[in-house]
């Protein structure tokens, strides 16, 4: 048996909040977690939107769908599994650069901003790691980046805001894990600021409008 590896055209669905706007500054590219729809995650960003008109923030969903209950009814989508790594990963960075390629080409002058969330953040770190975009700020939120830390993200990472989210009540993580993690990520990034809340593994409207407000002095 011999695996053939073929490149084909896919149609992404990204949405979005503020794309009808025109004095964009800032773009917030938000990565939702396993068994999600962007529609449905980007919901936890429309005050943020309300608040800053100027904020355009764009929600990639995942290439794989499947139902995730049985064999119909609810719809989720997955960013990779372990099956056929090298080439899932590689097709992230192509989607996440032609994203940016094609809204930084419309408002050339946006910082672009990066938010994972829960399984986005390993898809989120790998594009940094791969792609080719620098970034002006970057959340993780409740999750965890992957085992590999290639030294060259020191130099992409370093002076940029980076800002570390958990809910105190997560019950998919627990708290000494994300506690080891921001030991860790903390050693490597001094600039790196902890949010915590009283939460399960969710978003929080608070802590997204803080941060948000956090873009206008970047």
């Amino acid at each position: 048996m011999q695996q053939i590896s073929l490149t084909i055209p896919r149609t992404a669905r990204i949405f979005a909040l503020n794309e009808d706007k025109e004095n964009i500054t800032d773009i917030w590219i938000v990565v939702h977690g396993y068994g999600q729809l962007a529609k449905y995650f980007l919901r936890h960003f429309e005050e943020v939107a309300a608040k800053n008109p100027q904020l355009l923030i764009l929600a990639p969903e995942g290439l794989s769908r499947y139902y995730v209950d049985g064999f119909s009814g609810r719809v989720g989508a997955s960013w990779m599994t372990k099956e056929d790594r090298e080439s899932e990963i590689t097709d992230q960075t192509t989607y996440f650069d032609t994203l940016s390629t094609t809204f930084l080409a419309k408002y050339p002058n946006a910082n672009l901003h990066l938010l994972g969330f829960s399984q986005g953040i390993a898809t989120a770190w790998r594009w940094i790691y791969n792609g080719k975009y620098n970034l002006a700020s970057l959340t993780l939120w409740a999750g965890q980046v992957p085992q590999e830390f290639p030294e060259s993200l020191h130099k992409r990472l370093q002076n940029i805001p980076i800002y570390y989210v958990y809910g105190l009540q997560d019950e998919l993580i627990a708290a000494h894990l994300f506690e080891e993690q921001y030991n860790m990520l903390k050693s490597t990034f001094p600039q790196m600021r902890d949010f915590t809340f009283e939460g399960t593994h969710t978003m929080n409207k608070v802590l997204l409008n803080q941060i948000a407000e956090d873009f206008q002095r970047i």
